[in-house]
């Protein structure tokens, strides 16, 4: 039997199983052969674009050390003023 969070969790993601399927889309249409990392910015930036769109803060970073191929641009996030699903 599901518990009342897991129920309110499950219902919070089947309502926004389009928008996730539709951003699933736009990550997977990023060229990111390999070798792995190089398109980490190119993600980064279709991840802060759904981010913003969210209310988040998102915050590009740049990798230090990144190989010379690897975009060195990652994802970070500061907190957000909307819903949290968890307790605490």
């Amino acid at each position: 039997m599901m518990t009342d969070r897991v129920a309110q969790v499950s219902a919070w993601m089947d309502e926004r199983a389009e928008d996730m399927a539709r951003l699933l889309e736009r990550l997977v249409a990023v060229e990111s052969e390999n070798p792995p990392g190089r398109a980490l910015g190119r993600c980064a930036d279709v991840l802060r674009e759904e981010m913003d769109r969210l209310g988040l803060s998102p915050e590009i970073l740049t990798v230090t050390g990144a190989p010379g191929e690897w975009d060195p641009r990652g994802l970070g996030c500061r907190q957000s003023s909307g819903p949290a699903l968890t307790d605490g």
